[in-house]
């Protein structure tokens, strides 16, 4: 499925849902998907923002707000509340990671295999699926796709460390910078 295929699937999915609202209704209107995510244990949701001034972010989140960090990897910081119920990635911004698209939301599931396949049932492509962030040998995979506005979407979780990859990049062998 083409990236305009995907879009114009998701804005009539919008379209109908939009409809099915009435305007003086608050009633909780059910998903035609069951809801596919199993929270991981370490986090669970996590924004990532990419920003220009990084140092003065990190200064602003953690030693202004009193955020927690949890996480760094050469130009990311990830920080979460005491409580652990809301977390933040920050990233340096790049050329290939501008402010203007930095929106990442990362969501951390104990069940990544389930998660991604009902997701691309639904219709949805993945750019990477149980990628190996941090080398083949290791556990921790992602996969990623891409919301019709551009926001990334990782999933985040734990797989056998068997498992096959399938890196949807021209380089499969390429670094990928944690965020």
């Amino acid at each position: 499925m083409s990236t305009n295929t995907f879009s114009t699937l998701c804005q009539n999915l919008g379209r109908n849902r939009l409809r099915s609202f009435s305007a003086d209704s608050n009633s909780e209107q059910p998903s035609t998907v069951d809801y596919p995510f199993v929270w991981g244990e370490c986090w669970t949701a996590n924004i990532g923002v990419a920003v220009d001034d990084f140092e003065s972010e990190v200064g602003f989140w953690v030693d202004i707000m009193g955020f927690r960090p949890f996480a760094f990897f050469e130009s990311t910081l990830m920080f979460r509340s005491p409580d652990n119920s809301f977390g933040m990635s920050l990233s340096q911004a790049t050329e290939d990671y501008p402010p203007s698209h930095s929106i990442t939301v990362e969501l951390m599931l104990d069940n990544l295999e389930e998660a991604t396949e009902t997701i691309r049932s639904c219709g949805a492509e993945f750019s990477k699926t149980l990628f190996p962030v941090w080398g083949e040998g290791q556990t921790m995979r992602t996969s990623e796709l891409v919301s019709p506005a551009g926001f990334r979407v990782i999933l985040w979780g734990m797989v056998e460390s068997n498992k096959k990859t399938e890196a949807n990049t021209a380089d499969s062998s390429e670094v990928v910078e944690v965020m």
